[in-house]
């Protein structure tokens, strides 16, 4: 019988236009929870909400890697990056295109889904 998958749930964000940063700089974070762990919070520096979502899947599922999980069911609030992961979407903006290389080669090879849910779902259990 094949293992259960570990539950896993990420969120990334950012901290107000500009945040005092200059031209375009705005502070990103992002959280993940694997299974009955402890909520993770990341601060990444400057970038887009959408580079914050990317960075928080990609660290929860470094951090998947390193515990040697097997078969992992990942929840976003993102859907953009939930379909581009999965090939539905298209990723056309520059600035996400090494992200999602970085995230599919750490999927391949791996029982790892990455799921769109509501954030209604996400809050609860991450906080944000």
């Amino acid at each position: 019988m094949p293992p259960e998958p570990v539950i896993c749930y990420s969120d990334g964000g950012c901290h107000g236009k500009n945040a005092g940063l200059g031209e375009g700089g705005v502070l990103t974070y992002g959280s993940y929870k694997i299974g009955d762990q402890e909520v993770v919070r990341c601060e990444f520096g400057t970038g887009t909400n959408n580079t914050a979502e990317y960075q928080a899947l990609i660290e929860c599922v470094k951090a998947l890697v390193h515990q040697g999980v097997e078969v992992a069911t990942i929840k976003t609030d993102s859907m953009l990056v939930a379909r581009q992961v999965d090939g539905t979407y298209s990723c056309n903006q520059g600035h996400l295109r090494p992200l999602l290389h970085e995230l599919r080669a750490l999927l391949e090879g791996r029982q790892y889904l990455v799921f769109w849910v509501r954030r209604a779902e996400i809050v609860p259990v991450l906080g944000h």
